[in-house]
């Protein structure tokens, strides 16, 4: 999907990596490995089940943005991902999760 939004290159993948961490978390996957004090390690194989959720939300999310507004190249891409920050829309993805873990967990 990303392909077909103009995202080629490595280091795109990791901006909008990065605005979907900050979606949730406030912090760039850079900041947020520093702050659970991992240096070499994956931060998503060291990530709690809850913060995985939280970024895959994130991802989905940011996705079905993508898929109906269609953006091409990385600047109008890195734009629904904000989007989600802007508009709190994982805020309600989160307060959503947590009401249905609380229902059925």
């Amino acid at each position: 999907m990303w392909k077909e939004n103009g995202i080629t290159k490595y280091y795109e993948y990791g901006i909008i990596t990065n605005e979907i961490y900050k979606e949730w978390s406030g912090m760039k996957a850079s900041e947020y490995k520093d702050y659970k004090n991992i240096r070499k390690k994956s931060l998503r194989d060291n990530m709690t089940d809850m913060e995985i959720a939280l970024t895959d939300l994130g991802e989905v999310a940011t996705r079905e943005l993508t898929k109906q507004h269609k953006p091409y190249e990385l600047k109008e891409n890195k734009k629904y991902a904000q989007m989600l920050q802007e508009n709190n829309v994982c805020d309600i993805w989160i307060y959503i999760f947590l009401l249905f873990f609380s229902i059925f967990f």
